[in-house]
Formats: structure tokens, sequence, C-alpha cells
């Protein structure tokens, strides 16, 4: 796979919640826009804004489910995921909640990593290489939340998705003859190509200014 043209990884985070009352699905991408600049740019800076309390990290999430004394909280821009027991008050999350107050010591890059729940390492032309959650799904509004039977899940695409079109949208007739159907042997292929194609006359005097 060469990795600097498509590097896409599809992963699924499934919480399973006992039997829980249904939530309609909703994707991150709404609530995403809601969390952003007109750039694109998070309107919080999660790598440098320190939480005093796990609550006060809560109130930057929306709750998603929630039964038998428990909640699952979801951060609609990190793809974050928490479970509060709402009689103790514990709630567990999928990274450290207080990532800059802990951890203002490290690196930007550091914490971006600890901010991320999925790590991916690769290897491109013999060079080891990373992606994580952060940089390269949540920054560019690329995580789902998916609600399934018993529990939620997260979608991630990570890395830049590129589509690579194996046939052109157009193509002069004689180039498409000799530089596609030239090379298929096969009639049911031949056909099955073709029939993906139109033939117009851009001369057409019928063709309107639109069409041409």
């Amino acid at each position: 796979m060469n990795m600097k043209k498509f590097a896409t990884a599809a992963l699924s985070l499934v919480m399973a919640f006992g039997a829980i009352v249904p939530y309609a699905a909703q994707p991150v991408s709404a609530a995403w826009n809601d969390k952003v600049d007109k750039d694109g740019n998070p309107l919080i800076d999660y790598i440098n804004t320190a939480y005093e309390t796990s609550d006060a990290k809560l109130a930057d999430m929306v709750m998603v489910k929630e039964q038998n004394g428990c909640q699952i909280w979801f951060e609609e821009f990190t793809g974050e995921i928490a479970f509060k027991n709402v009689k103790t008050g514990q709630v567990l999350f999928s990274y450290p909640w207080d990532v800059a107050a802990t951890y203002n010591a490290s690196s930007a890059a550091t914490r971006t990593e600890l901010l991320s729940q999925i790590i991916v390492k690769y290897e491109d032309n013999g060079v080891e290489k990373k992606m994580n959650s952060y940089t390269d799904a949540a920054m560019r509004g690329q995580i789902k939340l998916r609600n399934i039977k018993n529990g939620i899940r997260i979608e991630y695409t990570i890395g830049e998705e590129k589509t690579t079109r194996l046939v052109p949208r157009m193509i002069e007739k004689s180039r498409f003859e000799s530089l596609i159907l030239d090379f298929i042997e096969d009639d049911w292929t031949r056909n099955k190509l073709a029939a993906f194609y139109t033939l117009k006359d851009p001369f057409d005097p019928e063709l309107t200014t639109r069409a041409v």
C-alpha cells in the first residue's frame, strides 16, 4: 500500500453498555462543526486547556447514554469517551482528562498523542511513521458516533481520504478506444466498461451551451 497516497484506518471502538434506552445515532460531523471556527480550527485549545476537575471536562462533552446509575459521555471533536458512576461521581475517561495540566511540561506533540484514542505506526519506504486520531481524524472531522444495540460505536477515518480514478471521467473517443478498450481482451469486460461512457458530440446543434 502506498501510504503517501492513502493511509486510512477504518477503526471501530465498541462500548457495550447493557440494556440501554435507545439513543438516535448522530454523526460527529454535525457537532464537530459547532466546535470549530470558520477555518476549521477547534474553538477549545485541547492541547493547552487545563481542566481543574473531571466534571469541568464533562461540561465540554455530551451525555449520550444513561442507565442503571451509569452514564456514557462523548466529546464531539476529539472522539473521547467517559463513563460516569452517578452514585459515586467516579469518572473513567478514554485518555487522561487533565492532559494539559499534568503534562504541561511535555511537548505539544506528546500531548497530541495523549489526546488520541488511536496511534497507528507504519513504514513508508523503510521509514517508520505515525498517525494519531487527534491530528489525522479529529482535526479533519473524520470521527463519527453511531448508535448500536446496547451501546455506541465510534468510527475513525485516519489520514487523508483520496479517491483515485482508474479511468478518466471524460476522454476523447479515439483515445478511449486506443488507450483503454484496445487493452481489454475479454468482450464482457470491454462491454461493461464501455457501458459507463456515453458518446457526446460537442458540435451537436441540439446541445445547450451548458451541456457542451
